[in-house]
């Protein structure tokens, strides 16, 4: 079966949006399942994959060093809260205190 002559709204609208032919082989071999119908979610995961395959760069593999450098930013990041509290108290009695009771304890 072919693609339909006209896809539903929000397909033809993610279509629109996107590089994405109508005719093109990957879209007809993502509907065909599906007797040539072509769903928003077919559109959204062939963008995605061409996506994934379109970069231009290099995959070079880890040294040992880096790869334990980015294990642990990595574990800093999930583990290690991203917020901190900042407090400021007068403590002029407490100083004063202390200077006067330093003596017995000398």
């Amino acid at each position: 079966m072919g693609l339909p002559k006209r896809p539903p709204p929000g397909t033809a609208r993610q279509y629109a949006s996107w590089p994405v032919s109508m005719g093109s082989t990957s879209v007809r071999s993502v509907g065909a399942a599906r007797g040539g119908r072509v769903t928003r979610q077919d559109v959204l995961a062939l963008v995605a994959r061409q996506a994934a395959t379109s970069t231009d760069e290099e995959v070079v593999p880890l040294s040992p060093l880096r790869r334990q450098l980015a294990e642990r930013l990595s574990r800093l990041v999930r583990e290690v809260p991203l917020a901190w509290t900042l407090q400021e108290v007068d403590v002029t009695g407490l100083v004063a205190l202390r200077e006067a009771t330093k003596a017995a304890f000398s």
